[in-house]
């Protein structure tokens, strides 16, 4: 993308930028807000940019001019991840297929150096029978873990939150509404994708997770403004709920929060039992 590559210096450019998710994929999707004007969900972007060191990925990820930039002259939101070469190629040498999928099925829009290496023994046209059905077996089996793990957290967690809103203490409900939804995320994304970044911010979390299954954006629509600025309120409750006294939390606001979860908390039991099963195969 040509806004990324001109926002930089020629020795601070990315070695890579990668297409993925569901633009790359062909699955995107796009629904329309009753006003016709707002989307009422929409697919990102999901972009991958390959940093040649770390001071370079931290250098991009306050470039606020450049996401500015992206947010003014493309029509489609972008999703821009920065990553260290080092990084996804030690990732890439584990299996992790969060980065073999990217590397393998994603849409290179820029490229200079040598082309990332596969190990061979993840290809399947080049594995024994045998060894393949065993990887199968094993990524089934931690991905199992993975959705009892925070799938089970979030139900606790949900408890908490039904008590708080009994209690009327909705601030302290808005933040345990909060850590259910990351739960989930963290959920969704380790059995999808065998990954999940260290961020608390469930804003970030959600458009990894639309990356990896679109049907996810509809848990939280953007229609509206008000849509919009409950779904703020939401991810700051993280920090706000916790330090900012000013913080709060209207009951209708909440209650309709409480609903999105738990449609979301239905989906990712639906979504990602499917996928575990189709994990064996």
């Amino acid at each position: 993308m040509e806004i990324i590559l001109s926002s930089m210096s020629k020795h601070d450019r990315p070695t890579k930028l990668i297409l993925f998710g569901s633009y790359a994929r062909g699955n995107w999707v796009e629904e329309w807000a009753d006003d016709g004007i707002h989307y009422q969900y929409q697919s990102h972007f999901d972009l991958l940019a390959v940093m040649k060191n770390g001071a370079l990925v931290r250098k991009i990820e306050r470039k606020r001019s450049l996401y500015a930039r992206l947010q003014q002259e493309v029509s489609t939101p972008v999703h821009l991840i920065a990553e260290d070469a080092y990084d996804v190629t030690r990732r890439l040498s584990k299996g992790m297929c969060f980065y073999t999928d990217i590397v393998s099925k994603g849409l290179f829009l820029h490229e200079v150096g040598e082309p990332f290496f596969i190990p061979p023994c993840l290809d399947a046209n080049s594995v024994a029978l045998g060894r393949l059905k065993s990887k199968k077996a094993a990524r089934k089996q931690q991905a199992t873990v993975d959705f009892e793990h925070g799938f089970g957290k979030a139900k606790i967690l949900m408890g908490i939150v039904h008590f708080c809103m009994g209690k009327q203490h909705y601030r302290e409900a808005s933040f345990e509404l909060h850590q259910v939804v990351e739960c989930l995320y963290d959920a969704i994304l380790l059995v999808f994708s065998g990954y999940k970044p260290k961020t608390h911010d469930i804003g970030k979390l959600s458009q990894r997770v639309a990356s990896v299954e679109p049907l996810f954006l509809c848990v939280f629509p953007q229609g509206t403004e008000e849509e919009r600025n409950r779904f703020e309120q939401l991810r700051n409750a993280y920090i706000h709920s916790r330090y900012q006294p000013q913080f709060k939390v209207k009951q209708d606001d909440i209650e309709w929060l409480v609903a999105r979860v738990q449609h979301l908390h239905t989906l990712t039991e639906q979504l990602c039992q499917a996928k575990i099963a189709r994990c064996g195969r």
